[in-house]
């Protein structure tokens, strides 16, 4: 017999795509823009195919259409390359279970203008932000958990070398 799993979305959205990525994961895009990453455990590695200059993720075919991305608590990483180059992408909410953020993981992704980390973060790799110029708000739950973040390429506690300036840093 077949199982059918509810997913909970928006009044009035509905579901474009979804499907696995890693063991453990799903992920899901919504009409509003949102996709959704969801489960208990780690995001892959993801590869860059350099013939046509994209990640190989698997909603790249829908990466144009998204506009906000939701990494869920229970979900431990942000694989590298996961959101490089999604153009239209706005925001982005970082569950508090993700502690490593995998280089390159929302480069050129440079529209993002609100960005929310959570509690767990603990490093962050290379050029995993580079590019983003229109940064406007930074939503963190702990400073001085925040000032223990291991960035690759420059000193804790900021955004300085590949990182960018937010114009407002709130503390949730």
């Amino acid at each position: 017999s077949m199982i059918v799993v509810p997913i909970a979305v928006n009044e009035g959205e509905t579901v474009v795509a979804s499907g696995t990525t890693g063991e453990t994961l799903t992920w899901m895009l919504t009409s509003d823009g949102t996709l959704t990453i969801s489960g208990e455990g780690a995001m892959p590695h993801y590869q860059f195919d350099y013939d046509f200059y994209e990640p190989i993720v698997p909603w790249l075919r829908y990466r144009s259409q998204v506009i906000k991305v939701v990494i869920e608590d229970g979900v431990t990483n942000v694989g590298q390359y996961a959101f490089y180059e999604h153009q239209k992408m706005q925001e982005v909410v970082i569950g508090n279970d993700v502690e490593s953020i995998g280089q390159l993981a929302f480069s050129h992704s440079n529209h993002v203008q609100k960005l929310t980390i959570g509690s767990g973060l603990k490093s962050v790799d290379s050029m995993a932000f580079n590019g983003w110029v229109r940064l406007e708000e930074l939503y963190i739950s702990d400073l001085a958990a925040w000032c223990e973040i291991e960035f690759t390429d420059g000193p804790p506690c900021g955004w300085e070398g590949e990182y960018v300036d937010a114009t407002y840093m709130y503390l949730n």
